[in-house]
């Protein structure tokens, strides 16, 4: 399991807004009866942004249930298929980035991330860093990619992690840019993978 540390420095509300909005609609499940009432965007639009920070932490925590279907849909187009059995959202309103995401990843598909996601994030000049010391061979892509697919699911998962990690900007590109295409566009300032 990967566990994903997302923090945001500022998020366009509007859209925001205007998905939480969407996702309510498509799970009316989620509100237990209540009605949204007509110009319930325009008004939360109003609210001052920590008031916002504050409300969209609260509001994504107690719908995980329908916001991590989204996430998950984000994930899988920059990762390959996987499935977040968790998420937890944060606000610290004196912090730099207010607004934090952790999400924990499970069944990731190790080999479709070593064929298909890697050559977007593997630098050569990391390579030693990224397999560790006890790793001698080659640090060319295709001899790491096929290191990596005789490892066990556990060992391909950490030095995956290490990968993203190493080539942080170009995973929070991917990131922000899968989320901007659900609507919710953000600055994603700080990136930590963790295998659990």
């Amino acid at each position: 399991m990967i566990k994903i540390i997302m923090k945001i420095s500022d998020i366009e509300y509007d859209g925001f807004i205007d998905r939480l909005l969407d996702m309510a609609k498509e799970h009316p499940e989620q509100l237990n009866g209540a009605k949204i009432p007509p110009g319930a965007g325009k008004m939360l639009k109003m609210i001052p942004r920590q008031q916002k920070n504050q409300m969209i932490t609260d509001i994504l925590n107690r719908n995980k249930d329908a916001a991590i279907p989204q996430i998950q849909q984000v994930l899988t187009a920059v990762m390959g298929p996987v499935a977040i059995t968790d998420m937890d959202i944060s606000y610290d309103r004196n912090a730099a980035c207010p607004v934090s995401f952790m999400i924990e990843a499970s069944q990731i598909d190790t080999g479709y991330i070593i064929n298909n996601v890697m050559p977007g994030f593997y630098v050569q000049e990391n390579g030693q860093k990224i397999m560790g010391e006890n790793y001698d061979g080659p640090l060319d892509l295709p001899s790491v990619q096929s290191y990596m697919r005789q490892l066990d699911y556990r060992t391909a998962e950490l030095l995956i992690a290490r990968g993203m990690s190493a080539n942080k900007t170009r995973l929070m590109q991917d990131i922000s840019s899968g989320f901007a295409g659900i609507g919710i566009q953000m600055q994603l300032k700080e990136l930590h993978l963790y295998v659990k």
